[in-house]
C-alpha cells in the first residue's frame, strides 16, 4: 500500500464530517508525531508507509489515530494547543483554546 492510499483509507476512520477535515487532522497527527511537515508527506505520497515513517512513529501514530477515532480531541491526545502564538497545556477537563472563543 502506498502512503497516499494509506492516507485515504485511514482518514475515513477519523470522526469528521467531510474528507478534507479528516485528512487535515491526519496530517496534523503525522506532523506532531514525526516532526516532519506536510510537504514532506505530500512529496512521498507514492512511497510505501515503511519508508516514510519509522516503526516507532507508526506505533505512536496508530495509538493516536485510535484515540482520535474515539472522538478524543487532538489537543488532548498531544496535551497542548497553540493559540495566538503561545502553547497551552490541555487535557481532560480543560477548555481547549479556539480562535472563535478568543
Amino acid at each position: 500500500m502506498t502512503f497516499s492510499e494509506w492516507v485515504n483509507e485511514t482518514a475515513k476512520r477519523l470522526p469528521c464530517d467531510d474528507p478534507g477535515s479528516s485528512k487535515r487532522e491526519l496530517f496534523r497527527l503525522l506532523t506532531e508525531i514525526s516532526g516532519k511537515n506536510k510537504a514532506y508527506f505530500i512529496a512521498h505520497g507514492p512511497d510505501d508507509l515503511e519508508s516514510v515513517l519509522s516503526a516507532d512513529e507508526r506505533i505512536r501514530l496508530e495509538k493516536a489515530i485510535s484515540r482520535r477515532a474515539q472522538s478524543e480531541p487532538i489537543q488532548s491526545i498531544f496535551g497542548k494547543e497553540n493559540f495566538w502564538g503561545r502553547d497551552f497545556l490541555t487535557g481532560p477537563g480543560v477548555l481547549i483554546p479556539r480562535p472563535d472563543s478568543e
